[in-house]
């Protein structure tokens, strides 16, 4: 969870970085950049999807150990005391996996928004966006040069599976006197 935890914050710390190199006269550069950094962030999106369904597999897998456990344990001494603990043990185990896997699922479905606005927004809007995400509920921070880039941002974050809600926070950038 660690591992994936921080590859997740690298690739959002990692992708404003690598936007801000690009000039006007590396278009092209950007462009290849632009690829590369797309591919990026699906394929973190997709091994947090995969750790999060792994994580959610062995936090079962342990509950079932442990209430087996609990089970034995009825039949010998001290059988009410080690049963409590071992169904306290099991209970915690699985809070720390839904806590996991929600935290993973987060982080992916953060990645796909950031993924989709680089798609469907441009590179340079996106690198003035922040996305933030609990539950299926998505708020997007920052400034936008249009408000029609402002509405296409949360009409992207709308249309992706699994967002339920867009909380757009975004502010138009007032122009230059």
């Amino acid at each position: 969870m660690t591992i994936n935890r921080l590859f997740a914050i690298c690739c959002f710390v990692a992708v404003p970085v690598l936007l801000s190199s690009c000039t006007k006269n590396n278009k092209s550069n950007s462009d290849i950049h632009a690829k590369d950094i797309q591919k990026e962030a699906k394929d973190a999106a997709q091994k947090a999807d995969k750790a999060a369904k792994e994580l959610a597999h062995a936090a079962k897998r342990e509950t079932r150990e442990l209430d087996q456990h609990a089970q034995n344990a009825m039949n010998g001494p001290a059988a009410d005391e080690a049963a409590q603990k071992l169904h306290s043990a099991a209970r915690d185990a699985r809070q720390a996996g839904n806590e996991a896997k929600d935290e993973a699922g987060r982080l992916a479905l953060i990645t796909r928004v950031k993924s989709a606005l680089i798609n469907d927004v441009g590179l340079k809007t996106v690198t003035k966006i922040d996305v933030d995400a609990a539950g299926h509920v998505v708020t997007l921070y920052g400034t936008v040069p249009t408000v029609d880039d402002k509405r296409r941002a949360e009409a992207t974050v709308s249309s992706i599976s699994g967002v339920q809600q867009v909380i757009d926070k975004l502010q138009v950038q007032s122009p230059a006197s």
